[in-house]
């Protein structure tokens, strides 16, 4: 995808450019409109709110958010996005690799002031309050939020109504009932509403203009459509350096021999299963299975021997137990005894096998 040109474009249109971009999987590209967008207006919370889900850290993500929350305190997705960073994450601005000429701001190629790595808007941007102490805005949105159809929803993320569901779904948001959709705690905690029919009693959901802000839907999108590109030092692109070449009996391709076990257990048990699913959180995260039934997040974590691994185990488990997620953790001694052992790990969140 081509960078768009951005001088005469006004900031909201650079930072919408951004926002398709970062939809279609084009980081890079989302990136240098992001920057663009920040070095004209550094209180855009828009493009603060969509830096905070492409930073590579927790610190610097928090960073984002805290500049959000300073520009608008009622900002409902950058209070959500702070609750669920971890309690001792400490904010550091963004940063990229960069050379000793250029700006470290993430996405701007331009260069550095000789005190500083970042060039002189990104320094002022970053360093400079981002309100005026004298007129601070008011720590509560003056107006009700908007709400969108699930239809609305779809059509502004460029998605079939019925996919759409199904994501929502998946990041467990709602769930079915017999003739339409219930709201979860879940898809409350994100603001949405439920609703039903006044005639048919049918139960939908509205969703708040906010969801287009959270950085779970799109990148759910993005990994059904398989677009986009692996951040470096991710878990996907770490996932990646192993490639997926082996042949389960339902059709998956899966990376290493004990992904193969579990994913031909799963089938021959008769167990609907997804294979790396991004978790439903803001995060950036893949299980590696998932079983709808139940909501059940599987995690093979037997060969992790690599310090990068390690370390993203433990932010894993990590996000894990923050969103409550049921999580399977199998290891080399379960697998060994892997008939007996995980009829007894599902059935801890009420998947009993037939």
């Amino acid at each position: 995808m081509t960078t768009p040109t951005t001088t005469l474009h006004p900031v909201p249109d650079i930072v919408e450019q951004a926002i398709q971009a970062c939809r279609q999987g084009s980081i890079p590209t989302a990136l240098d409109l992001l920057a663009k967008a920040i070095a004209r207006d550094a209180r855009n919370e828009h493009a603060w709110l969509w830096l905070s889900g492409l930073v590579a850290t927790d610190s610097e993500r928090l960073f984002c958010l805290n500049r959000v929350l300073q520009i608008n305190p009622g900002h409902v997705s950058a209070r959500h996005g702070v609750k669920m960073l971890p309690a001792a994450t400490e904010p550091q601005p963004p940063a990229q690799q960069h050379s000793e000429q250029s700006c470290a701001f993430p996405g701007c190629a331009s260069g550095r002031r000789a005190s500083s790595p970042y060039c002189l808007a990104h320094w002022m941007a970053i360093y400079r309050p981002a309100i005026s102490p004298a007129a601070p805005p008011p720590a509560e949105p003056e107006q009700p939020p908007s709400y969108l159809s699930a239809s609305a929803l779809a059509e502004k993320l460029g998605v079939q109504t019925h996919a759409l569901l199904a994501i929502c779904a998946e990041l467990g948001w709602i769930e079915r009932a017999d003739r339409g959709w219930l709201l979860t705690p879940a898809g409350q905690a994100l603001g949405a509403t439920q609703q039903r029919h006044p005639q048919t009693n049918v139960p939908f959901v509205h969703w708040p203009l906010a969801t287009l802000d959270n950085p779970a839907l799109p990148r759910a999108i993005r990994h059904i459509q398989s677009a986009g590109e692996a951040k470096p030092n991710s878990e996907r692109a770490l996932r990646e350096r192993a490639p997926a070449r082996l042949r389960t009996t339902d059709g998956h391709l899966v990376r290493t021999q004990a992904e193969l076990r579990i994913d031909n257990w799963l089938y021959n048990a008769g167990l609907v299963h997804a294979y790396e699913r991004p978790l439903p959180t803001e995060e950036e995260a893949y299980c590696d299975f998932y079983l709808p039934t139940g909501r059940i997040y599987i995690e093979y974590w037997g060969c992790e021997r690599e310090a990068a691994l390690l370390d993203r185990k433990a932010s894993k488990q990590a996000i894990y137990a923050r969103h409550k997620l049921h999580l399977v953790a199998i290891d080399d001694q379960h697998l060994a005894g892997i008939d007996a052992a995980l009829p007894v790990l599902l059935g801890q969140f009420g998947l009993r096998l037939k």
